[in-house]
């Protein structure tokens, strides 16, 4: 786990990269105090415009932002 400050926003985030299945692909997963409000594959279907950075949404409204960073990794 790696915790910080949000690049945009300046509030303190954490961020765990879990080990998935083979073929299972990346999933981010949006947690407010320890429960999943937000399950996003990285999929280019879900991209939302903002400015400054690549956005996912999920079809409940859900966004995670600055993915490009993770991913780029």
């Amino acid at each position: 786990m790696v915790s910080g400050r949000g690049l945009h926003t300046g509030r303190r985030c954490q961020v765990s990269l879990l080990p998935a299945e083979a073929g299972h692909g990346v999933v981010f997963r949006r947690l407010h105090k320890g429960d999943c409000i937000a399950e996003i594959p990285a999929s280019w279907q879900l991209n939302y415009r903002q400015p400054l950075c690549t956005a996912l949404k999920a079809p409940d409204g859900q966004i995670i932002r600055t993915t490009e960073h993770l991913l780029a990794a």
